[in-house]
């Protein structure tokens, strides 16, 4: 009864009548064709049904045809999955190509459900779903169900007690003409997505945000010196919107439309508590992904489920990374390689930007300034650091160059719209671009990185793509590509070519695609994690490839945008991102430089990158009392090195992120209005939170008063009492807090390192944070660190748990084989409780584990902290440490 009293209300559901004061222009940054659309969205409701003759299920799908008011067919599909995925598919008859995103990449691989419509009367239909044609007598049946209405044709997804939970064209905007124009109502207000932006991840009412309207723009170009807190989109472009549906039950909605046009999403959000998003695509078809969750880890396994998990990085991909535009010969990288040892400055690789090559012709060598690579890339090894080096998509139009001769010769180039090889220009000149979207032009480049290929290179030169937007020297064409230039794709095996408009978005995924194949393929039979760091994305390309935030500038704004544009790239599913620290344009304060490199510190992402016409500023360069403070810092960061490493293991099973918004982590019961726009406060994993500065002068960090309600630790200082009051951090630090009840895997840092190799053979430090519970947990996970044997469950997983005064050390997750890994051992277990009390407790089962030779280190007693050191206790067997209390210390 109550999905078909909610059917009713969608069947007679009016589109509420626009306040006429929100009426305005548009601004410049919208594109002149969508601010035409978009004006004229409300004069004319597209009379859009769907033809109930048609209404059909084949086994799992449900397919169907909507016709407008001219009669024009658009042949449309449904299917169900479990936990919660809805498919609907829509074709675009102007879509004459018949593109899809699912030609250039697989399909999920998702649990289809059987669907049994009922009819309520001609003019709707409820549809329930299991995991059998025989819905009576399945075991399984779906919570959720759809609800069609049939004419104007409207679509709502309900959960088991009735209620919507995202309805499809609630205001019948639904256009299928040169351009796709959709709308989707959520039920509440809170709304995040579409990355990549410089921008609060929160969704704001883009009607009432300024004198002009901006719509969120999703047009991946290059972008230098960006405004910061600003809704329009950068190199990357992720279509997908989040919605919190409830505070209290923390139940979520994500739409994913699979579309890579150019992209504006308006939102409305309606006095009665819903949001309205008016979605316009420059071309193309419907096609979304719908996840449904009851939960935020639910719904970012799902999510992940749809566009991919992430691989596993290397663990030194997680190090300390420098850079700079750029690198001008052999000499300058050995000095900045002896000069990083020399300020005991850990760092995992040097970057070569392109001035490396011969005349800018990628995947070669400047021979005079580069003139023994192989040498080079020893000497660094020698450190025990790598190399990264850039080659962009673009190829130097010459007929010499090898590379773009075969490209031209096999037909694997971008054509203008007549047919010949487009030509523009970019760093070499006059220049050609790949065309990604053919799996054979993928494999050309992908062919680039075997060894033979490219000259003198090794396992441990590793690549970064860059300029792949794709970014072009013609202001013409907006820095960017022709929209009219052609691609090849192939469609059920048939060759076919679409316009660049189709797939712009694309381009930078496909791109990393091929690096991934070609940078996994060099070594084969062995198969090792390959480090790709690109400046385009779009939803999937955490499978490929980390990204990076791009050419930023370097001031305080720039800094403090940096934290929630990586929370938003994160929700929306790539986790392994960053910034340039410092910024990449213009020269940071000495002052804002190190506040970057401590907010830096705790992202995924860690490198120091800047722009060919700024100062030197590799961070030995700063006056003392900054360098100082910078090379502790990135030394800081290897000791949070295991529990990064474990987080990120994490994201990559369930598709949980690593760097994560202070509303997925709040203990509270109902999540407030506050922490859900909070945008620069952050959790890295569940246990700590980090709170940046990125303000002149500020010598002082408050945590977030919806956060105040539990304890909280600093590894320096144990236990903050008064934790509503600022905590004074000085120019030595920021903000970054262990809740209690953690117990995080730290390493044991060696007194001098050059990189994470010397740190991952180093023992863990176990730092346990004990609040008035006096129970604790935490995890533990490694692996051989470099290959892709963890996804045949090759590692060790433990779980350590303080409980009734004993430290348990258990196998979880029955099946890993451990025999290839490495054991390593224990040596320091700190108990950092929230009084002097926790100083007395000392070891008891001394005869067990060769416990004997334990020290008792109380010089944090005033800090009511005690560290037990010496010990050998190992990971990968199980063991209980008990302890006591000394009732006469």
């Amino acid at each position: 009864m109550l999905l078909t009293t909610t059917a009713n209300t969608l069947k007679n559901a009016k589109p509420l009548a626009k306040n006429p004061l929100k009426q305005k222009g548009y601004a410049s940054s919208v594109a002149p064709w969508a601010q035409q659309v978009l004006t004229h969205k409300t004069s004319r409701k597209p009379q859009l049904r769907l033809d109930e003759d048609t209404l059909t299920a084949e086994a799992t799908q449900v397919k169907f045809t909507l016709l407008n008011e001219r009669g024009v067919k658009h042949p449309g599909s449904l299917e169900f999955y479990e936990g919660g995925i809805l498919n609907l598919a829509i074709n675009n008859p102007n879509n004459k190509s018949g593109f899809s995103y699912y030609d250039v990449e697989s399909r999920p691989k998702l649990t289809s459900l059987y669907p049994h419509t009922t009819k309520t009367d001609k003019s709707q239909c409820i549809i329930n779903f299991s995991e059998s044609a025989d819905y009576e007598n399945s075991k399984k049946k779906s919570k959720y169900s759809v609800v069609i209405n049939m004419n104007p044709f409207k679509l709502a997804l309900l959960n088991e007690s009735g209620k919507e939970m995202l309805q499809i064209n609630a205001d019948e905007k639904f256009t299928f003409e040169e351009h796709l124009l959709f709308d989707v109502r959520f039920p509440s207000h809170h709304l995040w997505g579409l990355a990549e932006r410089a921008d609060n991840p929160y969704l704001e009412d883009t009607n009432v945000t300024g004198p002009l309207k901006e719509p969120y723009r999703l047009w991946a170009r290059d972008h230098p010196n960006y405004k910061p807190f600003s809704p329009v989109g950068l190199y990357g472009s992720i279509p997908v919107v989040l919605n919190l549906q409830n505070e209290e039950t923390r139940n979520m909605v994500g739409v994913f439309q699979a579309n890579a046009s150019e992209t504006y999403v308006e939102v409305d959000k309606a006095e009665a508590g819903h949001s309205d998003l008016t979605w316009l695509n420059q071309a193309g078809d419907f096609e979304v992904y719908i996840t449904a969750a009851d939960n935020f880890r639910d719904y970012f396994n799902q999510y992940a489920k749809i566009t991919g998990f992430s691989y596993l990085p290397p663990i030194w991909a997680l190090g300390f990374h420098q850079c700079r535009y750029s690198y001008m010969s052999e000499e300058e990288v050995d000095e900045v390689n002896e000069k990083l040892k020399e300020h005991d400055m850990p760092c995992d690789s040097i970057t070569l930007d392109i001035d490396y090559t011969d005349g800018y012709k990628y995947f070669t060598w400047n021979k005079k300034t580069f003139p023994d690579p192989a040498a080079m890339i020893e000497r660094l090894r020698a450190s025990k650091r790598r190399l990264i080096t850039i080659n962009d998509p673009h190829l130097k139009a010459d007929d010499s160059y090898e590379f773009y001769k075969k490209a031209k010769e096999n037909d694997l180039l971008v054509r203008d719209q007549k047919g010949k090889v487009y030509e523009d220009y970019c760093w070499p000149g006059k220049s050609s671009w790949l065309d990604f979207l053919n799996p054979a032009a993928q494999d050309l480049w992908a062919s680039m990185y075997d060894y033979k290929n490219y000259p003198h290179t090794t396992r441990d030169v590793h690549a970064w793509n860059d300029m792949n937007e794709p970014a072009v020297f013609n202001p013409d064409t907006d820095q960017s590509m022709n929209p009219k230039n052609k691609h090849r794709f192939f469609k059920h095996g048939e060759p076919r070519d679409v316009d660049h408009k189709y797939v712009h978005n694309l381009y930078g995924h496909l791109h990393t695609k091929g690096t991934f194949k070609g940078m996994v393929a060099r070594d084969f039979p062995k198969k090792y994690r390959p480090f790709i760091l690109s400046r385009s994305f779009f939803a999937g390309t955490q499978k490929y490839s980390m990204v990076w935030s791009g050419d930023s500038g370097s001031g305080f704004k720039d800094l403090a945008s940096q934290v929630p544009l990586a929370l938003n790239t994160s929700l929306c599913g790539i986790s392994f991102n960053g910034g340039d620290v410092g910024g990449f344009m213009g020269d940071p304060t000495p002052e804002c430089a190190t506040r970057w490199f401590q907010c830096a510190m705790f992202m995924p992402f860690y490198r120091a990158h800047s722009a060919i016409d700024t100062k030197r500023r590799e961070p030995y360069l700063y006056e003392p009392l900054y360098r100082n403070i910078i090379a502790k810092t990135i030394q800081e960061r290897y000791r949070w090195l295991y529990y990064l490493y474990n987080t990120f293991e994490e994201y990559v099973r369930t598709g949980y992120p690593v760097m994560r918004t202070v509303w997925m982590e709040t203990t509270q019961n109902a999540i407030t209005p506050s922490l859900i726009k909070e945008g620069s406060q952050f959790f890295v994993g569940g246990s700590l939170l980090v709170i940046p500065i990125a303000e002149k002068h500020q010598r002082s960090v408050q945590i977030h008063e919806d956060l105040q309600n539990e304890q909280w630790f600093s590894y320096d200082k144990g236990y903050v009492e008064k934790n509503d009051e600022p905590i004074k951090t000085g120019l030595e630090s920021i903000g970054y807090f262990i809740r209690a009840g953690s117990i995080i895997p730290l390493a044991d840092l060696p007194a001098e390192f050059n990189s994470t190799e010397d740190v991952v053979t180093r023992p863990l430090h176990l730092f346990i944070t004990i609040g008035e519970t006096e129970t604790a947990r935490g995890t533990f996970y490694i692996d051989d660190t470099e290959s892709f044997d963890y996804q045949d469950k090759c590692y060790v997983r433990r779980e350590f748990e303080l409980r009734d005064m004993k430290l348990t050390n258990k196998l979880i997750d029955e099946g890993q084989v451990a025999d290839n890994i490495k054991d390593n051992f224990i040596s320091t277990i700190t108990l950092c409780g929230t009084s002097e009390e926790i100083t007395k407790w000392t070891v008891s089962n001394l005869n067990d584990h060769n416990l004997e030779d334990h020290k008792i280190d109380l010089k944090d007693k005033s800090r009511n902290m005690v560290h037990i050191r010496r010990l050998k206790l190992p990971v990968k067997s199980e063991w209980e440490v008990v302890f006591k209390k000394q009732e006469n210390c």
